[in-house]
């Protein structure tokens, strides 16, 4: 589908607003080393505290350009993989090849899922003439995963961070978007995080629609993407 300036236009989040990853950072990290060490003793809540920091998403507001290169954008990483093994007794020439496996497992289709509302959902909206686009924080294979499971053909156009070198909430992402969108007159975007999703499209001028929590300082905010799209219609 091809959006024409001025036309309506949804821009989502995608992780935690149209589908998610229920094993996460933390659990693709553990079920590598399991495959590797069955009989290992560390658990996911083991890793997890030593990925709070590293990734392009912890400073938003530091432009990365130089990561835009998806063998760039992993290489950056994998030092926060191997750091996290090793602070668990992991040897180090494992730590070094499973943080290098750690791409494909992001990249696998089979570990993400849809909301059970992402598909119809959009296919109302499409329906009622929105166009449908994304800006997201998230890894280089993303259009891989999204073609998987059969979103990549309701969108427009993805603004992922991996590829344009900018996190949400930094005003370039969103400038990016609105110029790919041709500006259009009537659009909103949908995420579940208050700052980089609903302030930082207000600070772009999109209406901000909050969605699968609850924030009181969002003006717009559903439970789901059902409660999303009447606040849309």
């Amino acid at each position: 589908m091809m959006s024409m300036p001025g036309g309506k236009t949804i821009f989502w989040d995608f992780d935690g607003t149209l589908g998610y990853r229920p094993e996460g950072w933390a659990g693709s990290l553990f079920a590598l080393l399991k495959e590797e060490a069955p009989d290992c003793t560390v658990t996911t809540a083991d890793l997890r505290p030593f990925l709070q920091e590293g990734f392009t998403w912890h400073t938003p507001e530091v432009a990365h350009p130089e990561l835009a290169d998806p063998d760039a954008y992993w290489r950056h990483l994998e030092p926060v993989f191997v750091n996290a093994y090793l602070k668990n007794d992991v040897d180090r020439q494992t730590a070094e090849s499973l943080a290098r496996r750690m791409r494909d497992r992001l990249a696998d289709p089979s570990t993400y899922l849809l909301y059970d509302d992402t598909l119809p959902t959009l296919g109302t909206l499409s329906e009622r003439g929105w166009h449908h686009r994304i800006i997201t924080n998230h890894v280089p294979e993303l259009p891989r995963v999204l073609e998987a499971l059969g979103l990549l053909r309701l969108i427009d156009h993805v603004a992922n961070s991996a590829a344009v070198g900018y996190e949400k909430p930094h005003p370039e992402i969103y400038r990016l978007a609105l110029a790919a969108a041709s500006h259009p007159s009537d659009c909103w975007m949908v995420g579940n995080e208050f700052i980089a999703d609903v302030l930082g499209a207000e600070h772009a001028g999109i209406r901000g629609n909050l969605v699968r929590r609850r924030d009181d300082r969002a003006r717009w905010s559903g439970a789901d993407l059902r409660e999303a799209m009447a606040i849309i219609l």
